[in-house]
């Protein structure tokens, strides 16, 4: 993990943030585990500050983060008067779920740490038992602390399995006019009767050009490439097809080219129209 990154796992009392406390805050950075841990509900202020002397300059990363430990997180800073809010995350999850490829079948964290990593998660309901348990013995609760460790674990696995297996893997080199690019793609989809094409790319530089019919706006390593669609019909099959001057076979009128057969997207196509608009 770089420096600036951080993983993060909590566990509450419940999902209302209202009304449910934070009892523990587990960080894993820098090749260091952070586990704070409040033995009540007037403890919490005391666990949200000490993380966020951690986190506040970090890129916070956080399986289903973006649902739940991030908004709970902001939630009591602003409790406790800390405005500076969590802005800088990734969430595993979601990149999961949104990749057109996405490898597993089911994405619920307790699940995928079993069948993939062989990390088992006890369920959350059984954490806060043991927590209030303790609680009232004055004593901390072991199992929570190890359980978020795990869960950490996981959240690391899950994060370098994107990193090696998914976007490195998948890497291809372009170049775009003077501009060497290396390229991994996330995603298609339609907006607006319009093609758009996500992807990632290296370096620090921004994009914002047309070629073949298609712009192209790059901004912080996130490059979009929108075509406009059209209908184009071959025997009983409907298409959705872009224009294009990259030569093909389906002699549609004006050189269309199709990338969404029958209502399901066209992958090789869509590969190949990426390869053409990116050389």
């Amino acid at each position: 993990m770089k420096e600036k990154t951080a993983y993060l796992s909590i566990e509450t009392t419940g999902i209302n943030r209202n009304k449910n406390h934070i009892y523990l805050i587990g960080i894993y950075t820098n090749e260091t585990s952070y586990s704070f841990y409040a033995k009540n509900e007037s403890d919490e202020e005391k666990i949200v500050r000490s993380s966020y002397k951690i986190l506040k300059d970090k890129q916070i990363i956080s399986y289903k983060g973006t649902s739940f430990a991030l908004p709970f997180l902001n939630s009591k800073l602003a409790t406790y008067g800390i405005y500076d809010f969590y802005k800088s995350y990734f969430d595993p999850y979601l990149f999961l779920k949104s990749y057109y490829k996405n490898p597993f079948s089911d994405l619920r964290l307790q699940e995928l740490a079993k069948d993939e990593f062989e990390i088992e998660l006890l369920d959350k309901k059984e954490l806060i038992k043991d927590y209030k348990l303790k609680r009232k013995e004055g004593t901390i609760s072991l199992k929570a602390i190890e359980e978020n460790k795990k869960s950490l674990k996981a959240g690391v696995k899950i994060l370098s399995y994107i990193k090696n297996e998914i976007i490195a893997k998948n890497l291809k080199n372009y170049r775009l006019g003077e501009i060497d690019l290396k390229v991994f793609l996330y995603k298609f989809k339609v907006v607006k009767n319009n093609l758009v094409i996500y992807l990632f790319y290296d370096g620090d530089f921004e994009i914002d050009m047309i070629k073949s019919y298609a712009v192209l706006v790059g901004k912080d390593h996130k490059l979009e490439i929108t075509l406009p669609l059209y209908e184009g019909k071959i025997k009983d099959d409907i298409y959705s097809c872009v224009k294009t001057d990259m030569e093909n076979s389906y002699d549609l009128v004006d050189n269309l080219y199709p990338v969404i057969k029958n209502n399901e997207f066209m992958e090789e196509n869509i590969e190949t129209l990426i390869s053409y608009i990116l050389n």
